[in-house]
């Protein structure tokens, strides 16, 4: 059986064809399955932010604003955030150092060789 040379280009053509739409008709099943999964998911989301809201609307939605004074611990606090420095790093004035056990701190610079001054 031989083929003539209109069959050879034809008839791959048409297989070409079916098999395109048959994957074009994959891909839009798996899209719209993608689609739906997102959308429920999308609902999901939702539903569980919307009832947060619902149980926690005070705490997460303050409604007015305040015009107290601010105490004297927020504006220390406040210029704590300003110059980017934490509580933990700040000396505490109200404690004298002749009054603090510094024994451990000794012991740990005399193993490596230094002098605590």
């Amino acid at each position: 059986m031989s083929f003539q040379p209109i069959q050879v280009i034809v008839i791959p053509a048409v297989l070409a064809k079916v098999a395109v739409q048959g994957f074009a008709r994959v891909i839009n099943m798996t899209e719209g399955i993608v689609y739906v999964t997102n959308k429920k998911i999308e609902e999901r989301l939702y539903n569980t932010f919307h009832q947060f809201l619902i149980e926690n609307f005070d705490e997460a939605c303050p409604v007015g604003a305040t015009n107290r004074k601010a105490s004297h611990e927020n504006i220390l606090e406040l210029e704590r955030q300003r110059m980017n420095i934490s509580f933990d790093q700040e000396a505490n004035r109200e404690v004298a150092l002749n009054s603090l056990d510094i024994s451990l701190l000794e012991a740990r610079f005399s193993q490596t060789g230094k002098v605590l001054d």
